[in-house]
């Protein structure tokens, strides 16, 4: 039998626990007429699954770049919510879960394209008993969902709010989460931050609605004896854009937090001051507070400095892709040296 789990009373006595289909159903579930189950305090409501670039992996250990699929894999259990027209039931999705291949426009409206964000949604077709991971329309920007794309409740679940083509119905559609594709490359990419020289950018660019996971990422630069730098405008660290960490966020219901922490060295000249910040999808000014080092008097001076910029949850116009990166900014006059000992990092914290 492939047992279901459907909210409501239920009818009958209560069931004994046994294991079936690889679950246990604990006592306290009620066998249902239609072959469900009913469920009371003791049932389960929320999906079991996450999303994920690793087809074995439902939380991603090994850095998945350019991959052309995406994944629901069971994390807690096997189960996910489908909507049928009048409530939501937990449908096993298998071992192997359910995969969204991105070109495919058969199951979805489009093929994806590159740099663009876009919403999943697991449903199921009752008429052929198939469930899917169907993608919604493209986002109108990487920050941005339009009308077509927007998310609303159903029931207490959040499900699509209009009806998607080759996909669910409006209402029908379970929203699982958000990707975004690669800048030149109708792909997506889960790739932390590492150490190198310029910096090792981070790409984590899908998100989960359920069963999120705190993500602690650094992108280190290694370029041995820094960089010297003199103008007051300011440049990305190293002028690099790989001190930098690109996220994805569906929706605005976790805080985050970035740190940027590096070594500067200043010329024995008076008043003389390196500074460094963090700009919120942006390199020409610092959102973070700048952290400064200046020298007192006429000799030089090697120093740590670090700044913080984050946000708390939320915060509106947080959703879609976003990024944060490391800036450096100069005196105007003298070369000092940003990250003199090759060790500068920028790291965040978030829930994806």
């Amino acid at each position: 039998m492939n047992r279901v789990i459907r909210e409501g009373d239920g009818n009958g006595g209560v069931v004994s626990a046994a294991t079936e289909n690889g679950f246990t159903w604990r006592p306290g579930f009620r066998e249902k007429a239609d072959g469900g189950i009913g469920y009371g305090l003791c049932g389960l409501r929320d999906c079991g699954a996450r999303l994920t670039l690793v087809a074995d992996e439902a939380v991603e250990i090994t850095p998945a770049a350019v991959q052309p699929n995406v994944y629901l894999l069971p994390y807690t259990s096997r189960l996910v919510p489908m909507f049928d027209g009048t409530g939501w039931t937990l449908y096993d999705i298998g071992d192997a879960g359910l995969t969204n291949v991105l070109l495919n426009a058969t199951t979805n409206p489009a093929a994806v394209v590159a740099a663009s964000c876009y919403d999943l949604f697991a449903w199921r077709n009752f008429t052929t008993g198939v469930n899917y991971l169907t993608r919604g329309p493209v986002w109108t920007s990487l920050h941005s969902r339009s009308a077509g794309t927007a998310l609303a409740r159903n029931q207490g679940y959040l499900a699509n709010a209009v009806d998607i083509l080759n996909g669910p119905l409006a209402g029908f559609g379970l929203y699982v989460g958000t990707f975004a594709t690669d800048p030149a490359a109708t792909a997506v990419s889960w790739v932390p931050g590492t150490a190198a020289a310029g910096g090792g950018a981070a790409q984590l660019n899908l998100w989960n609605y359920y069963n999120r996971r705190r993500v602690f990422t650094t992108v280190a630069d290694a370029t041995g004896g820094g960089n010297a730098y003199t103008l007051a405008a300011l440049q990305q660290a190293d002028a690099s854009a790989n001190n930098r960490i690109t996220f994805v966020n569906g929706v605005s219901e976790d805080g985050w937090c970035a740190t940027y922490k590096t070594s500067i060295h200043l010329l024995a000249a008076a008043a003389g001051y390196g500074e460094v910040g963090i700009g919120f999808d942006q390199i020409a000014a610092y959102d973070s507070d700048p952290a400064r080092l200046t020298t007192p008097m006429a000799g030089a001076l090697t120093g740590s400095v670090s700044t913080h910029f984050g946000q708390d949850p939320g915060v509106a116009g947080l959703q879609g892709q976003r990024y944060v990166q490391a800036l450096e900014g100069g005196d105007g006059a003298n070369a000092n040296v940003f990250n003199v000992n090759g060790m500068a990092m920028l790291s965040l914290d978030f829930t994806m």
